[in-house]
């Protein structure tokens, strides 16, 4: 699990495109994708989850709409 905390807005990508990639082994090992939860303006918590299918990074939000489909 990584939690990460945004200073500029601008820089929110990258910041979560590193962390997914601090997880991402961890993911393939257990084969279970990527969720990523999003606490608050600029504040995410990124972690190896088996709600998400392998090879996959999602958020609850989009876990939600595609289990209503």
């Amino acid at each position: 699990m990584v939690e990460v905390t945004v200073k500029e807005g601008a820089q929110t990508g990258k910041v979560l495109d590193a962390a997914i990639q601090r997880v991402a082994d961890a993911a393939q090992r257990n084969n279970i994708g990527i969720l990523v939860t999003d606490l608050g303006p600029e504040h995410f918590i990124i972690r190896a989850h088996p709600v998400v299918p392998a090879g996959f990074v999602r958020s609850p939000a989009t876990i939600k709409a595609t289990s209503n489909e």
